[in-house]
């Protein structure tokens, strides 16, 4: 059966002498392997559509729940994003965790967009940093799957969250629970891994989380680097603990980030 989609690479693995094998990141039909032969030859009419990070449209033909690259043309190469190191290395980590989250067979056109926009503002929106890009994307990818962060309230005993801050007005917050843990109800029950964060994290995830995508990266932070780290350690730590991975790739971005 011949299938057609719109679809994003964010996988590839060099097989034989010159075919790939694919994964691609589509909205219809979620998470998908592609067989793509002779793609790596310089004769191949779809070589430069099957790209690491290229949006493209396919043509596929699906037999037993196996997938054949038929053809290939580009919506969007994204060639801005591959061209840079920095960049790269960021869109590396959000295909690994795109590849993490993302099941075969779901509806997955909100990961789809998300990940589309972000490499939108890598490539295109040059006044936007990739620091801001990258805590967007952590926190709209969790929400895309069911795992927002709640502040609203303790975790534990209920407590609105604005009366559950230590005596320095800071929010202690449980990433296993996804949501605030009061001072009396963690010494009543000890958590690991908790991220003392202050209202201004709180903030800008929360406008990260009612914003549309569009408008995701529409926040602001102080023009402070303890707080604007603060900020980025939440977001990074909220997805880790919950998708349960260290990714190599989140550590090649850090590597490139600080050279």
């Amino acid at each position: 059966m011949d299938i057609t989609c719109d679809g994003i690479v964010i996988r590839e693995t060099l097989y034989g002498e010159s075919d790939k094998i694919l994964t691609l990141l589509t909205g219809a039909y979620g998470k998908i392997t592609v067989a793509a032969k002779g793609v790596r030859s310089i004769k191949s009419k779809n070589s430069s559509a099957v790209q690491l990070f290229c949006y493209s449209y396919f043509e596929l033909v699906e037999k037993d729940g196996r997938y054949t690259l038929k053809t290939a043309t580009i919506n969007d190469s994204f060639y801005a994003v591959r061209d840079n190191i920095e960049c790269f290395a960021l869109a590396s980590y959000f295909s690994d965790v795109s590849n993490t989250v993302c099941s075969e067979n779901n509806d997955e056109r909100e990961m789809l967009r998300l990940i589309l926009n972000s490499f939108y503002a890598m490539a295109h929106l040059n006044n936007k940093p990739l620091w801001k890009i990258k805590a967007a994307f952590e926190i709209k990818c969790m929400a895309a799957n069911g795992l927002a962060p709640d502040f609203s309230s303790c975790a534990e005993c209920g407590k609105p969250s604005v009366d559950s801050t230590d005596r320095h007005g800071v929010y202690i917050f449980s990433p296993g629970d996804g949501s605030p843990i009061c001072p009396e109800c963690l010494l009543k029950k000890p958590r690991n891994n908790i991220i003392p964060v202050t209202a201004c994290t709180i903030d800008a995830v929360k406008y990260i989380l009612s914003a549309p995508q569009s408008k995701m990266l529409g926040f602001t932070i102080p023009d402070n680097d303890n707080l604007r780290k603060e900020f980025c350690d939440f977001c990074e730590k909220y997805l880790c603990y919950q998708t349960s991975r260290r990714y190599e790739t989140l550590a090649f971005y850090k590597s490139v980030a600080a050279m």
